[in-house]
């Protein structure tokens, strides 16, 4: 009797042709294809490990000669970047996060002397007005050429105003002329809403003028989270020449003998840093001088107020004479301060 196999019993060679030659394909006890790979130019094997995987050294072509690339014990490829500086070899220098430095250079001078720009200077030099201090990514900023709209304007009894004017101005063709009101605590606020930031160290820097009638001048910046008001600020006290910052119940006096020059055209910067994850300042800075604050809790009270941010500039009069006038101008909110 003759028995017809099914087509999928029946043995098969597979066989694979070497330089006219055929050879029989091998297979283990499974049945499973054997192989050997192998560089057909110089007939070497391609190595493989105790698992099945694949080995192999990299190397780089040195002028001819082959350098086999390093790895470190995760495997990552280690390697020392150079550029090439006239005809000589120079090392990349990176950061203590491993991102490569750059500075941005410009022919030397007919002295021989080479002039290094960064991009942080570069942005300056093209009329940036953030040239003061630097920390911090930018959130907003202004520079008071286009309208005041931008700003919640407040102040007690009438004759307040804030406006723009030609009269001075820090950067630029004009600043803000602020006017405080006639009634009691006789002040004007500039206020500037914003979203909440991403990150929590913030930071509130602008340049203003100052008026002998003035009594007190202060930079403000806070957050309202829904539950609690955040509230940090730097006081100049005119007459007292002190320097404050409030405290969670009171305030701290940082500095004294502080006599800043009176004069239209002389702009003072001032720049306040909070951290509203730890409750506390981060440091204020007043023209050359930078203070550490990293110690002083700011005020802290219950507001169930929708969350947003603010930044404020506000000063006050005496209540005697003719109501002064102070300008403002380069005004820069920041986030991710360090």
């Amino acid at each position: 009797m003759v028995v017809d196999l099914p087509a999928w019993s029946y043995a098969k060679v597979i066989k694979g042709i070497y330089n006219s030659t055929y050879k029989t394909v091998a297979t283990d006890t499974d049945g499973n294809i054997v192989m050997i790979l192998k560089d057909p130019t110089n007939d070497r094997y391609v190595a493989v490990d105790a698992s099945g995987f694949l080995t192999a050294v990299m190397k780089g072509n040195d002028s001819g000669t082959l350098r086999t690339i390093a790895v470190d014990s995760d495997g990552n490829i280690v390697g020392i970047f150079k550029g090439d500086y006239e005809g000589a070899l120079k090392t990349l220098a990176v950061d203590s996060g491993g991102r490569i430095q750059a500075v941005l250079t410009d022919p030397e001078d007919v002295f021989g002397n080479p002039h290094y720009m960064g991009a942080g200077e570069l942005a300056a030099r093209l009329g940036a007005i953030a040239t003061y201090d630097r920390r911090g990514t930018l959130v907003w900023q202004d520079d008071f050429e286009d309208n005041i709209n931008k700003w919640d304007v407040d102040y007690a009894g009438s004759g307040g105003s804030a406006a723009l004017s030609t009269d001075t101005a820090r950067n630029g063709a004009k600043s803000a002329k602020l006017t405080a009101g006639d009634g009691q605590p006789y002040y004007i606020s500039l206020s500037k809403l914003l979203p909440l930031p991403i990150t929590t160290k913030l930071g509130f820097e602008c340049s203003f003028t100052i008026h002998n009638d003035v009594s007190l001048l202060w930079l403000r910046i806070g957050v309202y989270d829904g539950a609690l008001e955040h509230n940090a600020y730097v006081q100049y006290n005119p007459a007292a020449d002190t320097l404050v910052v409030n405290n969670t119940t009171s305030t701290t006096t940082i500095d004294t003998g502080l006599a800043l020059h009176d004069d239209v055209q002389m702009f003072h910067t001032m720049k306040i840093v909070m951290d509203y994850a730890t409750k506390k300042h981060v440091r204020v800075l007043l023209n050359e001088q930078e203070y550490d604050t990293s110690a002083i809790g700011y005020y802290i009270t219950a507001d169930l107020r929708d969350p947003l941010m603010f930044a404020q500039v506000h000063y006050r009069w005496s209540g005697q004479g003719s109501i002064p006038s102070i300008y403002v101008d380069d005004a820069i909110v920041t986030q991710n301060e360090e």
